[in-house]
């Protein structure tokens, strides 16, 4: 009743009885080369998105974890009915610590990992794969993959020593089990993250992080930034004096802030999905490239580029759309602010008061501070980050 298909999630896709045709003439093909022959249960399933987590434009999303485990076991069995164990099964669906001795013990190689390792705790998870898997091997006696295979269901007598005989015997079994288990009802699996309500900006969080080790190109990471008010600043010329206007600083209170690396993040969104708040951390947070390169090829989407020079540090920056360049001396103390329409030099701790150069039209510098502040943060208050590596 949760899972609504539509009819051309399969209009396009291979029929079983097309599949059985595939298998047994690229299984005949490959044993006459002298090669393998194996086939992977599953991809995503497509189904309907009629729940209001994900934007309502979004007609389609992609199912997978517990419930897709069930439906692609229930193939695997299905599989395995009308080919035996003639052929090597990859399984790649809804696996997790409590499942993956499961699927060792159904003969299934290689066993691989997706959706639960875009949870909180991300990678750290896997080890407790192998922990799981040892702890089930020693509850029967069991020292190598064959005799596990041959003992985790009791079928050993049904099928003494013959493995080959036992993985069918245990999927049958898991099967069965597993299509009855609570743990993958729809009252365990529906539950989404929970939003506080508060929307992201540039600095500041709940700083719960947990979009880091949800992101599986581990693009996300800290660096510390003090306490500051960051001023906000619009300066023009009159004649040759230049007026400044200032309005609400921009405050950052938390020392622990988030950043992205742009040249990891494929743009995926996960770390938004568990994000407490709305907007997305891959998003709203301090993007980074690695290159100026990458930082032109972006445009226009926002970010910096902090490039560390002999003399000092040159940073680029894009704030809606708009390309900016600060050159920093190696003191600190002196720096070179450029945009569409003005080049200014200026001295970093009086910036509004030492300006000199040509401005076409007025010049915020709100932005210089921030790419200041963000390249001291980056360069020198933080540890170790992807930035300064």
């Amino acid at each position: 009743e949760e899972l609504r298909i539509p009819d051309s999630a399969f209009e396009c896709d291979t029929k079983w009885e097309q599949m059985e045709g595939f298998v047994e003439r690229l299984g005949e093909t490959a044993s006459s080369l002298g090669l393998g022959f194996g086939v992977k249960f599953s991809n995503t399933l497509i189904v309907e998105n009629h729940r209001d987590f994900f934007p309502a434009e979004e007609q389609e999303m992609y199912l997978s974890g517990e419930p897709l485990h069930v439906l692609t076991m229930n193939l695997v069995g299905r599989f395995r009915e009308r080919f035996g164990d003639r052929y090597p099964i990859s399984f790649s669906a809804g696996i997790d610590k409590t499942n993956f001795p499961d699927a060792v013990a159904l003969g299934l190689v290689p066993v691989t990992v997706c959706t639960d390792l875009l949870r909180p705790g991300g990678y750290g998870r896997a080890a407790a794969y192998f922990t799981e898997l040892a702890k089930r091997m020693r509850g029967v006696g069991a020292a190598t993959i064959d005799e596990f295979i041959l003992r985790a269901y009791g079928h050993e007598e049904a099928a003494p020593g013959d493995v080959s005989a036992a993985k069918l015997l245990n999927t049958k079994t898991y099967v069965e089990r597993v299509t009855a288990d609570l743990r993958y009802r729809k009252e365990r699996t529906s539950k989404v993250p929970k939003k506080i309500g508060r929307h992201l900006k540039l600095f500041d969080c709940i700083s719960c992080d947990k979009c880091i080790p949800v992101c599986p190109n581990d693009a996300n990471f800290t660096f510390v930034m003090p306490e500051m008010d960051i001023p906000v600043v619009k300066v023009r010329q009159d004649g040759a004096d230049w007026v400044a206007t200032t309005e609400e600083p921009i405050t950052v209170r938390e020392t622990h802030q988030i950043g992205n690396f742009s040249d990891f993040c494929n743009d995926c969104g996960n770390c938004d999905v568990f994000c407490p708040e709305d907007g997305g951390p891959y998003v709203m947070k301090p993007r980074f490239f690695g290159s100026l390169e990458a930082f032109r090829e972006s445009s226009p989407l926002d970010g910096f580029h902090v490039h560390p020079t002999e003399d000092g540090c040159v940073v680029s920056g894009r704030f809606d759309g708009r390309d900016y360049r600060l050159e920093l001396t190696e003191d600190g103390e002196r720096a070179r602010y450029e945009g569409r329409g003005f080049a200014l030099e200026l001295l970093c701790y009086d910036p509004a008061g030492t300006l000199e150069g040509e401005a076409e039209s007025e010049v915020d510098l709100t932005y210089f501070h921030l790419m200041d502040r963000l390249q001291r943060a980056l360069l020198v208050e933080s540890g170790t980050n992807w930035v300064n590596s």
